[in-house]
């Protein structure tokens, strides 16, 4: 060995103790089969920043060029790759540069590969084995500032194996310690890394108010809105309508002024910051793994009660921590989901996002077969795996159900009553807080007094000492479920009316009807009144259909059932249907004419099938061939040739139902309609069966007919 390969190479940093092998020129690791390769240079930096911050770093790297020429690679085969800079090492789907390498040591084209560390090639044990067990398979050498290592050596494999781990260990430990870092200082309410307008983070790290009076004034503005209109699409709407532009402070503190949108509007309603709550881990990470491999973090907002950190009363606030719940919820409720109502739209239907089916508890949903026309349908058969139907119903007839239950709890007696009803339930929760005060007394008293036995027995006697510390929780989670109760009741709002809220309460009884017809109150005005009172509608369909329950659940708790008769097509399908023809056979066997019999049947509460209107003369007389062919029992079997149905004449001929009533409207078929059942009845005898066949052979092969067949039937 010449002394150049005895002499080390003079490194930049301490070495390692397990390195005992220097990087001498002509290593006798290098064979004449890796230099005929290409040497590969891999450069990597975690972060933009970090280029920017440790420039001495990255020019360490790109001297490895150098480092590969002295081992005895020609300068140019000396191949650098550069792509990663910028990009951490914990996995390899975004690094190009390291699929590139691992794609040149699987071509054989390498021969040895350069990193300042081995940890810039990979910090994830995944990758790194995935690396030097493709350079062991094809005889790549790897080589950092402490030495060259060759794969298929078990030493240098246990070298390699090492550095790997502790490469990765390195990054969760980087990792874990800013992490508790971070977490420390939140649970301290001191970490900001920026604040919401209206908020201004002074020099030393504290919160405080915009001294700006605009910007506050801004701010309340956004949230006196949404009190208001609710929605936070509406709150957009007004600020808008009346030019009301939101503030925003750069990096620098300089102000500027935007036009509000519903994303800057949604994040300040969520905010918790405005109701004074600092709060830390809002958002957790998930991580995904889709059908290729790949790994994908995605975040997720979280309820308040899984938030890492949240404090109350930490920085001024614009609203109370009660009505930043509040506000919560009614943004909850405005979203689209089975269990919310939704925000109310433009359309004619009033129970759109309240209507739920009483048979499998799924939301109906509003289908518009024109603007006025609504309809509503069950989602069962949509989003469930049945073809079981639960069917649905037009909206017109429903919401003038409702609307009449609400405009007649509106009027003076039931306002009457609910102020009533008001002073009853003042009394019975006064009733109600003494008793739970009584009990959180006696609560408090039994707790103490088992603190008191406990605190009197000896240390040593632990046998008595156990029992009686068990006594004294048990007291003190009595005391604490007793405080809570009274709690609870204490933020319970109770309505009390005075003299003035009564008279004005009256007034308003007698204005809502009108208000409620008035051509200037929009749809979606009439929903937000309706809401205010009925929190729930469920309705449940009758066998034949006509018959639908109707469950209206009130603001409060309160149920009330109804019966709705809802329009069918045709009278067989009324469910009185036999009662009204035996009706009508009375009348009309007790000598009664058509319209008297009219006059009584509207004065029994008969309808028609449409439910628009009463019975007229004309429609009683309509009737009549019911009777007879009632009497006849129509509907005992169908008609016999030669009178035949539609279908069976059609299925005679081999032939489309469709094209048969088409030859019956233009009279190439003789038919007749029985009056009391509205069927065709059509006539063919063994001669017009033969006329009728041979039309049919011809029209088959789109010939046209003979006059004889084109003329009328015989």
């Amino acid at each position: 060995m010449s002394a150049l390969e005895q002499s080390p190479v003079p490194s930049r940093k301490a070495r390692s103790p397990v390195s005992t092998t220097a990087v001498p020129r002509g290593s006798s690791k290098t064979r004449p089969c890796h230099l005929q390769r290409q040497a590969n240079v891999y450069i990597r930096q975690s972060n933009p920043r970090q280029m920017v911050e440790n420039g001495e770093s990255l020019a360490r790297q790109y001297a490895l060029r150098d480092r590969a020429v002295d081992l005895g690679w020609p300068a140019s085969n000396v191949v650098v790759i550069d792509q990663d800079l910028g990009l951490s090492g914990r996995g390899s789907e975004d690094r190009h540069g390291f699929q590139r390498l691992l794609a040149d040591v699987a071509q054989d084209r390498v021969g040895l590969v350069l990193a300042l560390e081995m940890s810039r090639l990979a910090r994830n044990s995944r990758d790194w084995h995935n690396l030097f067990d493709l350079c062991a398979v094809r005889d790549v050498l790897l080589a950092d500032e402490d030495g060259i290592y060759d794969p298929s050596d078990i030493n240098d494999r246990l070298i390699l194996g090492m550095k790997g781990i502790m490469s990765e260990m390195e990054l969760h430990v980087m990792k874990l310690r800013l992490e508790r870092g971070r977490r420390n200082k939140a649970e301290r309410g001191e970490l900001f890394h920026s604040v919401p307008w209206g908020y201004v983070l002074l020099p030393d790290g504290a919160v405080t108010l915009d001294p700006d009076e605009q910007v506050r004034a801004a701010v309340q503005r956004l949230f006196d809105a949404f009190l208001e209109l609710g929605t936070a699409y509406a709150v957009v709407r007004d600020l808008r309508r009346h030019d009301v532009k939101l503030p925003r402070r750069d990096s620098a503190g300089q102000l500027a002024w935007r036009p509000a949108t519903e994303t800057i509007v949604s994040t300040a309603l969520h905010h918790p910051l405005y109701a004074g709550a600092y709060s830390w881990g809002r958002r957790q990470t998930q991580t995904h793994v889709d059908p290729t491999g790949r790994m994908t973090e995605s975040r997720h907002h979280c309820p308040s009660e899984e938030w890492t950190v949240l404090l109350h009363d930490r920085v001024a606030a614009y609203i109370t921590w009660e009505q930043y719940q509040a506000n919560q919820s009614l943004l909850l409720e405005n979203q689209r989901r089975p269990t919310t109502k939704g925000t109310p739209g433009g359309g004619s239907a009033l129970l759109a996002g309240l209507l739920y089916c009483g048979r499998c508890g799924r939301k109906m949903l509003v289908e518009y077969r024109t603007i006025r026309q609504g309809r509503y349908s069950c989602t069962r058969r949509r989003f469930a795996a049945t073809d079981e139907v639960c069917g649905g119903l037009p909206a017109r007839g429903l919401d003038e159900l409702v609307t009449q239950q609400l405009l007649q709890a509106l009027s003076p007696a039931a306002i009457e009553l609910s102020l009533c009803a008001i002073e009853h339930a003042s009394e019975q929760r006064r009733q109600h807080g003494t008793q739970l005060r009584q009990n959180l007394e006696r609560a408090t008293y039994e707790a103490k007094r088992a603190e008191r036995q406990y605190q009197a027995v000896e240390p040593e006697n632990r046998l008595v000492a156990r029992t009686l510390e068990a006594n004294w929780e048990a007291a003190l989670k009595h005391q604490s479920a007793a405080q809570d109760a009274c709690d609870r009741l204490e933020h319970e709002e109770l309505i009390k009316l005075g003299a003035v809220e009564r008279c004005v309460l009256e007034a308003l009884s007698h204005d809502i009807p009108m208000l409620w017809h008035a051509p200037e109150t929009t749809a979606g005005e009439r929903k937000e009144m309706l809401r205010c009172l009925i929190e729930r509608v469920e309705v449940t369909r009758s066998g034949t259909g006509q018959q639908t329950a109707v469950a209206i659940r009130w603001a409060g708790g309160f149920e009330s059932r109804h019966e709705l008769c809802r329009a069918v097509f045709a009278y067989k399908q009324l469910d009185n249907y036999e009662e009204l023809l035996a009706r009508l056979g009375a009348l009309r066997g007790a000598g009664w004419r058509a319209p008297r019999i009219a006059e009584q049947l509207n004065a029994e509460g008969f309808r028609t099938p449409k439910q628009r209107g009463a019975f007229t003369a004309d429609v009683v007389r309509s009737l009549f061939p019911r009777l007879a062919g009632q009497a006849e029992g129509e509907n005992a079997s169908g008609p016999q040739p030669p009178q035949w149905s539609a279908d069976a004449l059609a299925e005679r001929l081999g032939i489309r139902v469709k094209k048969l009533k088409d030859w019956v409207r233009c009279g190439w078929v003789q038919a007749l309609e029985r009056p009391f059942d509205g069927v065709w009845i059509l006539h063919a005898d063994e001669r017009e069966l033969k006329r009728l066949e041979c039309r049919v052979a011809l029209s088959r092969k789109g010939r046209h007919y003979p006059a004889d067949l084109d003329g009328e039937p015989v």
